[in-house]
């Protein structure tokens, strides 16, 4: 895989972060864990999903220009800001990260052809379901998350910009799919030497 890096986007329920802890597991790769001011849920730690951090330090790491892309979710308990750390990706390693659609857009400005788009999908019934089974499932939180989804990014933004999408309701299967761009990558690499 030499040092490409593997963006996994979706919408909110659709598996990224199992899929993207698989890929780690399976294929050995960096797993680039993102900074978040949203609050931690049950069963999270530092570091797992995200490094917790306030508000003042995202803005300083923003100020500092420390930051590979950064965005806000306007939740209904308020702002929440993610962002990727410059010092985590170095240029010779292989890498897996999870990224919304404008994360995945600043990645491939600053990385170029380092970059790997997979955009995995499932349908809202599917995506419900998930989501129910978190501790802190909060039906209006859904419904934002579900609308904010489907106005800022229809299936027709992403069938452009991504090269791959994954159906993702049979992780087995859906695995199966993953499992074929790495080794479609691994093949062109190995062409190239």
């Amino acid at each position: 895989m030499d040092n490409k890096i593997l963006v996994i986007s979706g919408f909110s329920g659709a598996g990224k972060d199992t899929i993207a802890k698989l890929i780690k597991e399976q294929y050995g790769l960096s797993f680039v864990v993102l900074h978040s001011t949203r609050p931690m849920r049950p069963g999270e730690s530092q570091g797992d999903p995200y490094y917790f951090i306030s508000d003042n330090e995202m803005c300083t790491m923003a100020f500092n220009k420390e930051l590979i892309e950064g965005r806000c979710y306007k939740s209904i308990y308020g702002n929440w800001f993610y962002a990727a750390h410059k010092d985590q990706i170095k240029q010779d390693k292989p890498y897996v990260v999870v990224l919304d659609v404008l994360g995945y857009r600043e990645f491939k400005k600053h990385f170029g052809d380092r970059v790997v788009g997979i955009f995995i999908h499932v349908d809202d019934e599917t995506r419900l379901e998930r989501a129910k089974s978190r501790q802190d499932f909060n039906i209006d939180e859904w419904n934002r998350r579900l609308n904010d989804d489907n106005e800022q990014f229809p299936l027709s933004i992403i069938t452009t910009e991504y090269s791959h999408i994954i159906d993702n309701n049979n992780l087995n299967s859906a695995m199966n799919g993953i499992n074929k761009i790495i080794s479609n990558i691994k093949s062109q690499r190995s062409k190239q030497c």
